[in-house]
């Protein structure tokens, strides 16, 4: 059974203050539980007695880990479905992300053992997934002359189930004139990548490598909100369509398809020295980063940098050497084992 809440985080229910975080589409809920407060409560013992298995073992799975959380949401489930009465965020835009209804609440016992929660009646705008805005004054000069799509054109066209815990809300969303694209946030604590992401790709427009013939990801614009003052909560790009047998190397029906190994190596490594004739650097090379769209050719994506140690050494990480480690290790080492395991 699916948790109709997803669970962001949180301190440990062992300690004397825990803040949970949980949410419900784009709902978010910040819980604040005292241990003094609870502890003397029956489902504070029962809490407890979880936290202390999960303590006592050696081995963990994620449900185990998740139990004090879960019963402690599930006792609040009817007010997180009066506050959230969806738990999908189809049809939302990215405005609605970036603007998202904050619950701050606190956790507290009565007098006659029951355990109640308070805050409801106050709610804050903030934004939801890790979204970072940034103000455009704060931004590198060249951003100004990027186009710019305001996040309230923009409506989610993934459902929550599709999401990926790791990216969060990065994916397919369409426009007001009904045509598909990818939209890629600035993500808290993965700025850095995200500026890098945006230089380059602005570079690659300008080189006029923009083309569906280079199979390389297309800037279109800026995705901005306006409150105060303009700020940037992420970029929108061309979307990949991708087969039902996934969308890049990884997917595990790609894996078995030795047919096209050698011809994806062949289309990435003819993208990559076309980058590099314009110096300009991959920069992590996995095989997440390997696109594959309907007609099943590869496409070079993600130039946010970094370096995935598996493909690339940490002294390689952003170098033109590491591009080409990192392209050698896919295709001569990590494809055909998996292929062959797969057949085990």
């Amino acid at each position: 059974m699916k948790r109709p809440y997803r669970i962001r985080g949180g301190g440990s229910l062992g300690e004397s203050i825990c803040h949970l975080h949980a949410m419900r589409s784009n709902v978010q809920f910040n819980i604040t539980i005292k241990s003094a407060d609870v502890q003397n409560t029956p489902l504070g013992q029962e809490v407890f007695r979880l936290v202390e298995k999960i303590n006592a073992s050696e081995r963990l799975d994620i449900d185990t880990c998740f139990a004090p959380y879960d019963l402690i949401l599930m006792h609040f489930l009817p007010l997180l479905i009066k506050l959230a009465p969806t738990t999908s965020v189809d049809g939302l835009t990215v405005y609605d992300l970036v603007r998202a209804p904050t619950y701050y609440l606190e956790v507290f016992s009565t007098e006659s053992g029951e355990l109640e929660i308070r805050g409801e009646e106050t709610c804050t705008l903030t934004p939801a997934y890790d979204i970072a805005p940034l103000s455009i004054s704060d931004a590198p000069k060249f951003w100004e002359t990027i186009p710019r799509t305001h996040a309230r054109n923009l409506t989610i066209a993934r459902s929550l189930e599709e999401m990926s815990p790791l990216k969060m809300v990065q994916g397919k969303v369409k426009t007001t004139k009904g045509h598909l694209k990818y939209f890629k946030p600035r993500e808290l604590g993965r700025e850095n990548e995200f500026h890098r992401e945006v230089e380059l790709l602005h570079r690659i427009k300008d080189a006029g490598l923009a083309d569906p013939d280079h199979r390389l990801p297309v800037l279109e614009s800026l995705v901005v909100s306006d409150e105060q003052e303009e700020v940037v909560v992420g970029l929108l790009m061309n979307l990949i369509a991708s087969p039902a047998l996934g969308c890049h190397l990884q997917s595990p029906g790609f894996r078995d398809r030795r047919d096209l190994h050698e011809k994806w190596e062949e289309q990435v490594i003819t993208t990559v020295k076309l980058l590099h004739e314009h110096e300009i650097v991959w920069g992590d090379v996995n095989a997440c980063n390997v696109a594959i769209d309907q007609d099943l050719n590869a496409w070079v994506i993600d130039f946010g940098g970094r370096n995935t140690r598996e493909f690339v050494d940490d002294d390689k990480a952003e170098t033109v050497e590491g591009d080409w480690q990192g392209v050698h290790r896919l295709f001569k080492n990590w494809l055909p084992s998996q292929a062959v395991s797969n057949h085990c």
